[in-house]
């Protein structure tokens, strides 16, 4: 079930990947050989995309090492549903890595040499197809980004402002 804190991050990166998916439908359907030659001119950002993603979400992993060892150390108790959050900010960001990568080893593919004809229709379905994976992963990445924006806030207020009350905080009445 998606708690009420996550929704608005997802909501986010769902309006961030329709927003990615509505530019490209709003360009027309192309018939094969268009899709053929927009294929080919949309594949060197879809690979520096890819390449965006797969850095942004390992790096985004990596820092999140530094806000663990921060909640940790802090002298505030923090609840279990902020760890879960934190948890979910790395699977989001771990699915966005994983998937980034075999999205890139599928772009480096070269249909148009392959020297096999394809059925009608065919290069219209991959061109969607790879601009909707592209959308995907840009709407996943934003979800991290807002999510993480969410916990860093909840964090600062916290660790940093010295909020007592806050609804992170555990508090010792509680039990």
């Amino acid at each position: 079930m998606i708690s009420v804190r996550d929704r608005l991050p997802i909501i986010g990166g769902v309006v961030t990947a329709a927003l990615c998916l509505a530019g490209t439908i709003g360009l027309g359907a192309p018939g094969d050989w268009e899709a053929m030659q927009r294929l080919e001119a949309v594949q060197p950002t879809l690979r520096f995309l890819a390449s965006t993603v797969i850095t942004a979400a390992a790096t985004i992993l990596a820092l999140m090492l530094t806000l663990l060892g921060l909640s940790s150390s802090s002298d505030r108790q923090l609840k279990e549903w902020y760890y879960l959050r934190v948890r979910r900010i790395a699977g989001y960001a771990t699915f966005a890595l994983i998937g980034s990568i075999f999205f890139l080893l599928l772009l480096i593919i070269p249909l148009a040499e392959s020297g096999s004809e394809f059925p009608d229709g065919w290069y219209d379905k991959v061109y969607y197809g790879m601009l909707g994976a592209a959308s995907l992963f840009a709407g996943c990445l934003a979800v991290v980004v807002f999510m993480l924006y969410s916990t860093i806030s909840d964090l600062v207020d916290v660790v940093g402002l010295g909020k007592e009350d806050h609804p992170m905080v555990h508090q010792p009445d509680e039990e």
